[in-house]
């Protein structure tokens, strides 16, 4: 409680200008263009709560509610020129092939049966229908999971969580261009995937933004991400942890994903808070290395004249 006395953290705001540069990077590299369609008034958000969030900071002083406004606007910043990445990001993936065969036989060497498991839901649909609900409770859990955060005073788990969100997600993007698979993906989303993955122009739609990743599912991570973050929260730990346990079930299902994707996400979720965590100590000891190696070279100067 009461771990800090202002709002987002400055390396939070980084993160979101790394995003955004990068970006207009990718877009420009690839040379796709966007297109807004009907999503403009939806888009007019972001300025309305980065307004609204200078307001309570400095017009009208309210520090938690300028909090919550801040940590809204820096996750959807995040995500939406994530997901604006993701799309470009599958253009440079087009160069490699798909790697589902490798992806295959890692199930197979986990003993993962997908037709089984898929069939086993069907039987079962009020096991579907949790399924459902929880994996699409993905979004909105972004949002509360940094509200709560921001109610309950823990500033410094908040500002490590924001960094998470992102890390992951540019671990993510990274790791898509080298391992681009269609997994168990049908519809609109293996045709979106696949449309960037094809030669010629490419525009990129904001109408029609969707989860087009598979390796690793950025589903698990953030389900981990929400039961780190709300851990220390008594009245949210257990219902918070049922319901991301059962969205990381419905991964393979609902979000066509193999076992290997969600262990994937699993694995990057705990070593990105794990270097989170320890970001301040992992800055001092490299700090300390630094100067140190300086004078190491400085004196072995000094003594070889």
């Amino acid at each position: 409680m009461g771990e800090s006395k202002t709002t987002i953290d400055a390396a939070e705001w980084k993160l979101v200008l790394v995003f955004f540069a990068a970006a207009c990077l990718i877009f420009l590299g690839t040379r796709t263009s966007l297109s807004i369609g009907h999503a403009g008034e939806a888009l007019a958000i972001f300025p309305a709560l980065a307004v609204a969030a200078i307001f309570y900071r400095y017009v009208r002083p309210d520090r938690k509610l300028a909090d919550l406004l801040a940590v809204v606007l820096a996750i959807g910043l995040i995500l939406f020129f994530g997901m604006l990445i993701s799309f470009a990001a599958a253009v440079f993936g087009g160069r490699f092939d798909f790697r589902d065969p490798w992806l295959q036989s890692a199930d197979a060497a986990l003993g993962f049966d997908w037709a089984g498991y898929a069939g086993f839901v069907s039987r079962h649909p009020f096991v579907a229908g949790a399924m459902r609900f929880a994996y699409a409770s993905l979004l909105p859990q972004f949002f509360l999971v940094g509200m709560a955060l921001v109610m309950t005073g823990q500033a410094a788990r908040r500002k490590i969580y924001v960094l998470a969100v992102g890390s992951t997600l540019a671990a993510t993007l990274a790791i898509f261009v080298f391992m681009p698979a269609q997994a168990y993906q049908s519809g609109a989303l293996l045709a979106a995937l696949n449309e960037m993955r094809s030669s010629g122009v490419h525009t990129v739609s904001v109408d029609k933004l969707n989860g087009i990743i598979s390796f690793p599912s950025y589903h698990t991570q953030a389900a981990c991400l929400f039961i780190w973050a709300c851990w220390r929260m008594p009245y949210l730990r257990w219902p918070v942890l049922f319901l991301n346990l059962v969205l990381i079930a419905a991964t393979p299902i609902d979000g066509g994903h193999y076992a290997v994707d969600v262990l994937a996400g699993a694995l990057i979720a705990a070593a990105v808070l794990l270097l989170c965590v320890n970001r301040a100590a992992i800055l001092r000891r490299m700090r300390a290395v630094m100067p140190a190696q300086g004078r190491g070279s400085g004196e072995n100067f000094s003594s070889s004249r």
